[in-house]
Parts: C-alpha cells; sequence; structure tokens
C-alpha cells in the first residue's frame, strides 16, 4: 500500500496536477501580480496529502504545509478544496503543537482563517474524489460546510483557546471588524464558532487566557445579526462560567467585572424578549445564571471605582 500511494503521487505530480508547495500563488502578467487559477484536480490532490499526513509517508511538515496553503491561495472560490486544505492545515498546526514547535501559533491562525475563507466560498456542484483503492468520497458545498463547522468547534478552538494568549490567535479574537466573518446559511458558522469557545473556556481557561475569546464572542454577538441573541446567549454563559472560575481563583475583582458585564446582558436581553417558547426557556436560564454571577460581584469592579 505504501508503495502504492508513492507510485500515486508520483504520477499526479508528473501530470502537473499537484499544487505549488512554496505557498505564493502569484505570477507576474503585464507588470500586475495576479493569482493563477485554481488547478483542476485540486480537491485530489490536497485528499491524497491527507491520506499521505496521516499514513506517515512524509518525513516532515513542509510538503503537505505548501500543498494546503497554495490551494488557499489559488483557490479562493472553491469551497470544497479550501475545506480540505482547512483541515490539513489545522492538522499540521496541532502536530506542530505537539512538538512545541513555535510555529505552531501561526500554522493554527492560517487553519483558523482558512474556515473564515472557507464559509464565504460561494456554493459549487458536487465533487468525488477516489484516491487509490481507497473508496471515492463525494463532497458538497453542504456536507463540506458541515464537516468544518464540527472541525472547528470541536477540535481547533479547544487548541485555539489553550494559545490565546500567543499574538498570531489573540490577534485573529481582537480583530476589529465591520460585519460578520461569516456569510453562509444565516451566519451559522459563528454561533458554531461561539459554541466552541465556550466549550473550550471551560476546559481551556486558566485565569490568564480569556480576555481575547471574550473579546471574539462580543465581536460575534456585535456583527452577526443573524445570530444576535443565540450569540447573546453564549457570550453570557461564558461570562457566568469565567466569573465563576475567577472567584474560585481568588481573583475576585476580575470575577465581578465579568459579572456585572453578564448582568448588563442579561437585562438587555430580557427587555428585548419576545413571546417565543424558546426565549421562554432562555428567560428561565438567565434568572439561574444572574443568581449566579450576582454572587460573584460582591467586590466593586475596578473599571467602575
Amino acid at each position: 500500500m505504501q508503495n502504492m500511494f508513492r507510485t500515486l503521487v508520483s504520477i499526479i505530480a508528473y501530470l502537473g496536477l499537484v499544487l505549488a508547495v512554496v505557498p505564493s500563488a502569484m505570477s507576474q502578467q503585464g507588470g500586475m501580480e495576479t493569482p493563477e487559477p485554481c488547478p483542476e484536480g485540486a480537491e485530489k490532490v490536497l485528499l491524497t496529502t491527507m491520506i499521505g499526513l496521516s499514513t506517515g509517508q512524509y518525513e516532515n511538515l513542509g510538503q503537505p504545509y505548501g500543498v494546503a496553503t497554495a490551494a488557499v491561495g489559488q483557490c479562493p472560490d472553491n469551497g470544497i478544496a479550501l475545506s480540505l486544505a482547512a483541515s490539513l492545515i489545522a492538522d499540521i498546526g496541532m502536530r506542530l503543537g505537539n512538538a512545541q514547535s513555535d510555529q505552531a501559533p501561526r500554522v493554527l491562525a492560517e487553519a483558523f482563517d482558512t474556515i473564515i475563507a472557507q464559509d464565504n466560498a460561494p456554493a459549487q456542484a458536487p465533487v468525488t474524489v477516489q484516491v487509490g483503492q481507497y473508496d471515492p468520497i463525494t463532497y458538497t458545498t453542504e456536507n463540506t460546510r458541515t464537516n468544518v463547522d464540527e472541525m472547528l468547534k470541536k477540535q481547533l478552538l479547544p487548541v485555539l483557546i489553550g494559545a490565546s494568549r500567543q499574538y498570531e490567535i489573540s490577534s485573529r479574537f481582537n480583530a476589529d471588524v465591520e460585519a460578520c466573518p461569516y456569510s453562509s446559511r444565516g451566519q451559522i458558522r459563528a454561533l458554531r464558532e461561539a459554541e466552541g469557545i465556550v466549550s473550550a473556556l471551560g476546559t481551556r481557561a486558566d485565569g490568564f487566557n480569556h480576555e481575547a475569546p471574550l473579546s471574539r464572542l462580543e465581536t460575534l454577538r456585535i456583527n452577526c445579526q443573524e445570530q444576535t441573541r443565540p450569540l447573546a446567549m453564549q457570550e453570557m454563559k461564558a461570562l457566568m462560567d469565567m466569573s465563576e472560575k475567577l472567584t474560585d481563583l481568588d481573583k475576585d475583582s476580575d470575577a465581578a467585572c465579568l459579572a456585572d458585564k453578564g448582568r448588563a446582558l442579561i437585562e438587555e436581553y430580557r427587555a428585548n424578549a419576545g413571546a417565543e417558547e424558546s426565549e421562554a426557556a432562555n428567560l428561565r436560564k438567565l434568572e439561574a445564571w444572574d443568581s449566579v454571577m450576582k454572587s460573584n460581584s460582591l467586590v466593586v469592579c475596578p473599571e467602575e471605582d
């Protein structure tokens, strides 16, 4: 099987289907830099590379990284290729993290950027890919978006939150944006990201790395109008959870600041509540959350002195 795989990679390279290893997708034409077109068969090259990485076919991570980043540069409108590239870059970033490489934060941040780009790529026709003797896989816009949602929420975000004091990652979470970073499916990926942040804070927050993730939750709530109320629920839960964690760490003034902010958001949410059954359920949750945060705001937040 290994010999067959190596032969397949060689054939693909010979036919000119392998994306450039150097992650520059620019060529000079008439003095202007223009992107190279997305190569035909890019999805097969990416899947082949993913299989090769998972089966130990690469001596180092440079070649698969180059394939993935070249796809990002050359295939901005190919959401299927971007989904495979995002998974590949995230895998490489996590491998670098496990090896304690100082390159890990940068690569993980690139995976995060690619996930955003993938959500904003246009819908496209299904693509069926077969590599060697493996079963063929049919990729669609819908299943790739859903798969990337899950990868972001359950795999990448716990790692990003754990490393969120690193500049490459905190700069993404703290970035000022003028619009929701996600555009497809009613901005649902914004909610999936928020859910992943809240879950990861519960397991990865250490009392010092929560500020950038909380900033990101606020940014998503403010800018992703199609998911504003679900995002508000996620942000309020995060503020409650972190106020409890900081109280347990004897950081009472920091806990009070978060609790006060959470309680203010609760009041705003209540003031705009509708008559839907889901809203009634949320209001019952908020009553309990408000009680928790009230107990964590017994000292004055320094910002309010």
